[in-house]
């Protein structure tokens, strides 16, 4: 017969399991919307001008992400809507991605050449670790 004190020592293993669960999907949840970011960020790199990718579509392209059906809720509703490096647009009925530049910068030779001017003048005034 086991006293109360073992008996409680046992269902402390539990509450730690279920709670050591929750944090590794949302670490799971975390790192797969890091992935789709990284992934889009390439994706953008490669070409400023592509189009927008649904989170179907991405997934297909991306290496080593599989999401379950509440993985992908959270992104469609939460993550990637409100991600400040992503835009989002609805085109034909479906939510696509696409990722944002930190600068918006047409080709303009003004934009370009002020953008240039200030990474000189950071360059020679600050310790010219800025490349230019």
């Amino acid at each position: 017969m086991t006293s109360f004190v073992q008996q409680k020592t046992k269902q402390k293993p539990l509450k730690r399991l279920s709670n050591t669960t929750s944090q590794n999907s949302t670490q799971n949840k975390n790192w797969q919307l890091a992935k789709i970011i990284e992934f889009l960020r390439l994706y953008y790199l490669r070409n400023p001008h592509s189009d927008h990718l649904t989170l179907d579509e991405i997934v297909k392209q991306c290496e080593n992400l599989s999401l379950d059906y509440s993985t992908e809720q959270w992104l469609i509703t939460e993550a990637l809507p409100n991600n400040p490096r992503l835009d989002m647009q609805l085109i034909d009925n479906s939510t696509k991605f696409h990722y944002k530049s930190p600068l918006q910068l047409e080709h303009d030779q003004g934009q370009v050449r002020s953008v240039l001017d200030i990474l000189k003048t950071r360059y020679e005034t600050y310790d010219k670790s800025t490349a230019v």
